[in-house]
């Protein structure tokens, strides 16, 4: 009797550590993932580009090409694409986030992107995100260097018969843009973008 009672208590204490053990299995701390596959804004982009009435064209000679948005919920942005259409790969452009409620820029910084695909690059400070608040993302080049190309960029434009078609506000998965803006570093003004026919690219990657 006493064998089988230490039997027993051995088979019990077995049993008690190997349901920890699963538990502590089960116990899984999931890193942040940064995909930079089928965003959010490359799904609009595209839902944008299938329509008749929109055009895909490299254009807009303005220093700054940027749009304007909402969250639904709070998010970090762990990743920005573009693709450079300036003659020289070397030279960078200025990425900025700015809060539109607060004319407070959130991010700046100095990138270069590839000139043959959209490329992405890692903000070097982190930016967080609040839902109901306005922001807008743009691009910044002033090197035109003798050619107003340098200072284009990749964008949908959307018209029939020359005349604009609204395509802006446009919303998936809690994001919302609401309009562009395109203006020269000297006459640039704070504030969301009201241009509603013109969907410039600049991919934004939210952490999931």
């Amino acid at each position: 009797m006493k064998t089988t009672v230490k039997g027993l208590r051995f088979l019990f204490f077995f049993f008690f550590l190997l349901g920890c053990s699963d538990q502590d299995d089960a116990i899984v701390n999931h890193d942040p993932v940064c995909d930079v596959g089928n965003t959010t804004f490359q799904q609009m982009y595209s839902s944008l580009a299938v329509a008749s009435s929109s055009h895909e064209l490299v254009t807009m000679d303005s220093e700054i090409h940027e749009y304007s948005f909402t969250l639904s919920s709070s998010k970090t942005i762990c990743s920005i694409g573009y693709q450079s259409v300036h003659s020289d790969p070397a030279i960078p452009y200025i990425i900025e986030i700015e809060n539109n409620d607060t004319n407070i820029v959130l991010y700046s910084g100095t990138h270069i992107f590839s000139q043959t695909a959209t490329s992405y690059v890692a903000p070097t400070s982190t930016i967080s995100l609040l839902p109901n608040v306005s922001y807008s993302i743009r691009r910044i080049q002033t090197n035109w260097d003798g050619d107003a190309y340098n200072v284009c960029g990749r964008l949908i434009e959307s018209y029939d018969n020359l005349n604009t078609i609204s395509v802006l506000p446009i919303s998936l998965n809690g994001m919302t843009v609401t309009g562009s803006k395109f203006s020269d570093v000297s006459d640039a003004t704070n504030g969301p973008g009201d241009i509603d026919f013109i969907l410039p690219y600049i991919d934004i990657v939210f952490e999931n």
